[in-house]
């Protein structure tokens, strides 16, 4: 987790206002979440800051890629992503949160975002991956030999099919 120490943001000794805030995302960055599809990638995230006396606005729009599995042929690939997401900080007696809403104390003087651009990032992966995604890039050949194969096959063809028909359901 000492990789996350640099998404921590003093926020408050600054002024009330727009601040802007920009990190580079890498491999070190994934390594601190152990249970994620993501083994490597590499974004810029850019973060707007408005601070206000009673809520914080954080803005993350983040752009970059995720090396990640194909479905179809099961390649290693880079897949882009980019989003924009935005975060609220506001201050409350206890400490909770909701899906776009953090409640803190009025006595935190920082935060940690890295699990929020963590969050961000992985909602911004599509539930199928493939190399359709990705301009110029193919799946692997001979895997799509192996499954053009497999698709043509009809129940006709498999003898297994065959011994279904058989079977008597009465």
């Amino acid at each position: 987790m000492e990789s996350l120490i640099a998404y921590t943001i003093p926020f408050s000794g600054l002024k009330d206002g727009l601040h802007l805030f920009d990190y580079q995302v890498n491999k070190a960055f994934f390594e601190c979440f152990p249970e994620t599809l993501i083994t490597d990638g590499d974004f810029q995230v850019h973060v707007e800051l408005d601070k206000k006396p009673n809520v914080i606005s954080l803005l993350i729009d983040f752009n970059g890629t995720i090396d990640i599995t194909c479905d179809r042929c099961l390649e290693m690939m880079k897949l882009p992503l980019n989003g924009t997401n935005q975060l609220l900080l506001k201050y409350s007696e206890e400490s909770r949160e909701e899906a776009e809403i953090v409640y803190i104390s009025r006595d935190l003087e920082t935060i940690n975002i890295g699990k929020y651009i963590y969050e961000f990032i992985c909602l911004a992966i599509p539930l199928i991956k493939t190399h359709d995604l990705v301009l110029d890039e193919e799946c692997d050949e001979s895997m799509r030999s192996f499954l053009e194969i497999k698709d043509n096959s009809t129940p006709e063809d498999n003898p297994l099919w065959n011994q279904l028909k058989d079977i008597k359901l009465n």
